[in-house]
């Protein structure tokens, strides 16, 4: 697992985000998946937040990956042992 934490950053000023987080993204912050900081942009210094998964969120996520189920692979799970 990469010990280093997924980081998003989110601009406050561009067309699809508002000054007030994204539903979605405050219940994330709220339940301890994610952690956000205020941030400026390099050369604009235009705000931005930037988020980040915290240990629990990096846990959920690998515990999300580990149950993912490839169905593109039609021979796993059938009673058909394919071609010999």
């Amino acid at each position: 697992m990469d010990t280093t934490p997924a980081e998003i950053t989110r601009s406050r000023c561009s067309p699809r985000s508002s000054s007030a987080s994204s539903p979605t993204i405050k219940r994330l912050q709220d339940s301890g998946l994610l952690a956000s900081a205020d941030t400026s942009a390099p050369r604009t210094g235009a705000k931005r937040k930037k988020l980040s998964l915290t240990t629990l969120g990096e846990a959920f996520l690998a515990g999300a990956s580990e149950s993912v189920v490839d169905l593109s692979n039609p021979t796993i799970g059938s009673n058909n042992p394919g071609p010999m």
